[in-house]
């Protein structure tokens, strides 16, 4: 099986927060704060005033809009996917239980296309604005959204990531497992994880809405997340999670990850073919065919007029040569009968 996270890079709706959140005006000169970035905070910074801010319901009613257009897994539709919120904001999760590509080429594996509003956005807790962050994992033992197994997509790109599977298997006395409280199968990384998040939140005597509760502590408020919950997620002391051992099957991948321009239109696609074609039947490109049309149309804007001035001084200079010329009386009646003919034709 495996799982996929496709994640909007805003977490909020910046017109969102504006219209559900009218009480406090200087809520959207807070959004980075909010994710622990102080270097965009206002000059009179004041965290108090977002104190009865429920933080459950601000991710609810800011939630940003994602329009999928297409969603494929293996030349098939993709299942409906379910909407989490996690840490990275709200998510769409699928799950594929089909993990073999069946048809080599652009098309197949998963294929994803979306579409948002980029002018009503806020930052996040990546600190990226724009684009789109996809998470991967193997879901059979990995629950994890984890950074070093995500991608970023650009907009209006076209993003290409290439998966390679690998495993890594060790000797019984060089690793083990433990039960874990927040993941349904045990890894290193997933470990560490969750020895983070309890830190954090033991450390901060709160919960934030995308994290499981524990007992004896309170929900975060606004003030809580923005001066410690992210903080500490941006800046943590690994050292203190020593008590994961390494799992004896470890499953990862190398990733290759290529951006390139969005599909081009139908007509440029046939014309570029077309170009192709000719280069390969007659010997040259359609830019050189292009190229030749243009010295073509250059060397007529300069040698058409050159040849008109031309003709029309030797037309002036006949009109003057047909003005003064004399004709013989046999030429004159021949020019006057041929008027008569053709009057009279008439």
């Amino acid at each position: 099986m495996i799982q996929i996270w496709t994640c909007l890079n805003s977490q909020h709706s910046l017109w969102k927060v504006r219209s559900k959140f009218t009480e406090y005006p200087d809520l959207p000169l807070y959004i980075s704060s909010f994710y622990g970035n102080f270097f965009d905070s206002p000059k009179n910074y004041n965290l108090s005033q977002f104190k009865d801010i429920d933080l459950k319901d601000f991710f609810i009613q800011t939630r940003p809009e994602v329009v999928v257009l297409r969603c494929q897994f293996n030349m098939k539709p993709c299942p409906v996917p379910k909407i989490i919120l996690t840490r990275y904001g709200w998510c769409e999760h699928y799950e594929f239980l089909d993990d073999q590509v069946t048809i080599a080429g652009p098309q197949s594996s998963f294929v994803y296309y979306a579409a948002y509003n980029r002018s009503d956005v806020t930052t996040g807790m990546l600190q990226f604005v724009d684009g789109m962050t996809l998470f991967y994992s193997n879901g059979v033992n990995d629950d994890l959204m984890h950074q070093t197994r995500s991608t970023f997509a650009l907009s209006n790109r076209l993003t290409t990531v290439a998966l390679a599977p690998s495993m890594n298997l060790y000797l019984p006395e060089k690793c083990s497992k433990k039960e874990l409280d927040f993941y349904r199968t045990y890894t290193r990384q997933q470990c560490q994880e969750e020895c983070r998040e309890k830190s954090i939140m033991q450390l901060c005597k709160c919960y934030p809405p995308y994290l499981p509760e524990m007992d004896g502590l309170k929900p975060c408020s606004f003030e809580d997340h923005a001066s410690c919950i992210a903080p500490n997620f941006s800046f943590f002391n690994f050292t203190r999670c020593h008590t994961c051992p390494r799992e004896c099957e470890e499953n990862d991948y190398d990733r290759n990850v290529e951006y390139g321009k969005y599909h081009e239109p139908i007509h440029s696609q046939f014309f570029s073919e077309l170009g192709g074609s000719t280069g390969l039947v007659l010997g040259i490109s359609l830019l050189s065919i292009v190229q030749f049309l243009d010295s073509l149309i250059t060397y007529a804007k300069y040698i058409v007029p050159y040849l008109y001035r031309k003709y029309k001084k030797r037309r002036i200079i006949s009109e003057e040569e047909k003005c003064c010329q004399t004709y013989s009386i046999e030429t004159v009646h021949t020019l006057i009968a041929y008027e008569n003919k053709t009057i009279s034709t008439i």
